[in-house]
């Protein structure tokens, strides 16, 4: 008999220590019990798969921002570009009317004298 309430404790099927037996003790239908769990790790998969699925969105926009940012980069470098060309140019035409107030400032004095009376 303490054998046979040792094993009904060990499976969790009496009610009380010694004797009385499964009285007053619901018994849980082992199928339904794997069912609810499987139910359970279900429910968690797919909040882990919504997790997942949120952080690739993030990491989809920040690679987006990046990008944003460089194509920004690239424009202010175009710019930047643009400004040195037009620097260059007007160095350029400065160097050309320096060469050329030189040229003329190197002439002789009888070719002056032409000029001036035109």
């Amino acid at each position: 008999m303490i054998l046979l309430s040792l094993e009904w404790i060990w499976r969790g099927e009496a009610a009380e220590p010694f004797g009385g037996g499964a009285r007053g003790k619901r018994r849980v239908d082992p199928t339904k019990k794997s069912q609810v769990h499987l139910a359970g790790a279900s429910n968690v998969s797919t909040k882990a798969s919504k997790a997942s699925a949120g952080a690739s969105n993030a990491s989809k926009r920040a690679s987006n921002a990046l990008a944003g940012a460089s194509n920004v980069s690239t424009g202010a470098s175009n710019v930047s570009a643009k400004a040195s060309n037009v620097s260059n140019g007007a160095s350029n035409a400065s160097a050309g009317a320096s060469n050329a107030s030189s040229q003329e400032s190197s002439r002789p004095p009888e070719d002056s004298a032409v000029l001036s009376r035109a």
